[in-house]
């Protein structure tokens, strides 16, 4: 994320919606994992903010709509994801 607002600057961040979006789970992530931290290793009972972390998955899916090669790779892992759970 660094990287890429230092390359694109702040602006052009910000620009892309997904950009934005993955910025926001990443600061929620951080934010969950120091209230995790400081709560001396126990639930800090803001587990919805970890919640956040799942979403970030959704990268895989944008990469997966620009190749044909990442598309079939992450559609066989699901299938057998989805065998391995039923």
């Amino acid at each position: 994320m660094l990287f890429k607002i230092y390359g694109f600057g702040i602006k052009g961040y910000v620009r892309d919606p997904f950009n934005s979006f993955d910025g926001t789970l990443v600061i929620f992530s951080l934010i969950d994992l120091s209230i995790s931290t400081l709560s001396s290793g126990g639930s800090s009972g803001i587990g919805a903010l970890s919640a956040f972390r799942t979403l970030r998955m959704l990268r895989v899916v944008k990469l997966a709509t620009k190749s044909d090669h990442m598309l079939i790779l992450l559609t066989v892992t699901f299938f057998q994801f989805y065998i391995y759970c039923f």
